[in-house]
């Protein structure tokens, strides 16, 4: 499996061998940002998977995505069917998940999520445990697998901008999710 874990991140040990998944974890210097996350941990930045946590017509959704996208809000909104999407204040995604702003993991339950296809392409996975001072690398298909409350609607994915083309997961195409906008 991996180190010893620090105390701060035993849930998201225990949830990941409760679903039977193999990844290892890793402890490091304090971070909170994709691209220092990727540093010391010794990936790509297109191997982190961001979560960022939107208010949805004022509901939470965790929108998951590779580092090196960024959200498009107006996809997401078209995509979710909302009428107001906006980024989640610190107070709401404390409220929310329990962690603060550039810690919360994907595998965190009790709250809706949108996982960008982009993450299943990597051999490898990282993502945040809920602390600053390690994370975790788990196998890109077995991070999707082991997601809990994925929504099972096809518009229901995520939306990204990456040189102007929206990527959204779940093994939609492109011009599928043109003709849906």
């Amino acid at each position: 499996m991996g180190a010893e874990v620090v105390p701060g991140m035993a849930w998201a040990k225990a949830f990941l061998e409760s679903k039977g998944a193999i990844f290892r974890c890793v402890e490091h210097e304090a971070v909170t940002k994709p691209v220092d996350s990727a540093r010391v941990r010794g990936v790509q930045l297109h191997q982190i998977a961001k979560a960022l946590v939107y208010l949805v017509d004022g509901k939470p959704l965790l929108v998951v995505l590779p580092g090196d996208l960024e959200v498009d809000e107006l996809k997401l909104r078209k995509a979710s069917g909302a009428k107001e999407v906006k980024l989640a204040s610190p107070a709401d995604v404390k409220k929310h998940t329990g962690c603060e702003v550039g810690l919360v993991p994907p595998v965190i339950t009790g709250i809706g999520k949108i996982v960008d296809k982009a993450l299943l392409g990597n051999e490898e996975v990282s993502f945040n445990a809920g602390i600053a001072t390690a994370g975790i690398i788990i196998c890109g298909r077995a991070e999707y697998r082991v997601l809990p409350d994925l929504p099972g609607s096809p518009r229901q994915q995520a939306c990204a901008k990456r040189k102007g083309i929206v990527v959204r997961g779940q093994g939609c195409s492109c011009a599928r999710l043109q003709g849906q906008q």
